[in-house]
């Protein structure tokens, strides 16, 4: 009736949501480096952190939290259906 995917499905499924992944927002280095930033500079003023973000040519905060709305759900979605994988691939 349900055919199970073999090995060889699941590793492409994997590769195809690994490259997902590296291509989302959230994987990119302008806005990871602003995200560092701003996670070590809090409790500093709001407009001091975004003024340097714009200095460093990164991100602004306003961008950032738009970045953050609009990607978590398609990322957490990517990494739930690589740990299914993952835990397929362990079972074969």
């Amino acid at each position: 009736m349900f055919k199970n995917p073999s090995q060889s499905d699941l590793e492409n499924q994997l590769k195809d949501i690994d490259e997902e992944l590296s291509s989302h927002p959230f994987s990119n280095t302008r806005v990871e480096e602003a995200n560092s930033l701003v996670e070590s500079m809090k409790g500093k003023d709001k407009e001091e952190i975004d003024r340097i973000l714009k200095d460093r040519d990164l991100p602004g905060l306003e961008e950032l939290g738009k970045v953050t709305a609009t990607g978590t759900y398609s990322w957490w979605k990517l990494h739930r259906s690589r740990a299914k994988i993952l835990k397929k691939l362990e079972h074969i």
